[in-house]
């Protein structure tokens, strides 16, 4: 009995032992490939022209986690697996150079454990102006305008590629005047507090992020920063001078108060002489 207890023990150790030695790592899993350069407004699919990144394993029999570990894919691109590859899906959106670097790491899906060890591997894809996209572009101007007027003037946006964005440094507008937008058009507006030669850049970008920009001038002419403070003063001085005005009348009354009392007292004399 002794014996088959201890061959029992020993068997459990060796589908132990074994197990443990299963659940390791089964290698490194690596991306190889690269993924192809474009332009503004292309497609980025598992059948374009823009490339895969593959796996060195065959990933059937694995999970795969994938992260973007540095950097960032280029604006409107995201990424997906399709069987042992890896690709970017969706619309390019931004022109420029986007480096980026990317971890993958993975399980076994054959029920021991096993694992993959991770890697990172650099990639770098840049996006052009596409050259079938005119520009956006700003049309009109904002004019002069005056202290203490109310002022609301708007220029447009065109060409490019519907909807806008604009920007611009709030601090340069002039006093009183903001600026708001409504995609394609931008309205400067409000009452102008400060004289002055006001000088300004606004920044338009199109759904592609193109742009452009353009400076406005805008002369703001005036003598004071609220026109009302002198119609104020004005009044104020009107009420005072009808104030004095009325304190001379106030005195005049007075004096004839004091007639009236000293012809009562002499008749008061009188009527006692008698």
């Amino acid at each position: 009995m002794k014996k088959y207890i201890a061959l029992l023990c020993s068997l459990v150790i060796v589908m132990v032992a074994s197990s443990c030695a299963l659940a390791t790592s089964l290698g490194t899993l690596r991306l190889s490939g690269n993924f192809e350069d474009g332009y503004v407004g292309d497609r980025y699919n598992t059948v374009s022209k823009f490339g895969t990144v593959e796996f060195n394993y065959s990933m059937y029999h694995i999970t795969a986690r994938i992260e973007v570990t540095r950097g960032k894919l280029p604006t409107g691109l995201e990424l997906r697996q399709w069987s042992d590859h890896l690709y970017l899906y969706g619309e390019a959106a931004e022109a420029g150079v986007f480096d980026f670097d990317i971890t993958v790491s993975g399980t076994s899906t054959s029920g021991y454990g096993n694992t993959y060890n991770s890697s990172t591997t650099s990639f770098r894809v840049t996006i052009l102006p596409n050259p079938n996209i005119q520009s956006p572009s700003i049309s009109g101007t904002f004019p002069d305008g005056t202290v203490g007027r109310l002022y609301s003037h708007s220029v447009y946006a065109s060409d490019g590629v519907a909807p806008y964005s604009w920007s611009w440094t709030e601090k340069d507008l002039p006093k009183g005047l903001s600026l708001k937008y409504d995609s394609g058009t931008l309205t400067l507006s409000g009452q102008p507090k400060e004289t002055d030669n006001y000088r300004f850049t606004v920044t338009l970008r199109d759904s592609y992020s193109n742009r452009v920009e353009k400076t406005f001038t805008v002369n703001i002419t005036g003598t004071n920063s609220n026109p009302n403070i002198n119609n104020g003063t004005t009044g104020q001085t009107q009420n005072e001078t009808s104030d004095t005005s009325g304190s001379s009348g106030g005195g005049g009354g007075g004096c004839n108060s004091f007639g009236s009392i000293c012809i009562m007292l002499l008749a008061l004399i009188a009527l006692r002489k008698s």
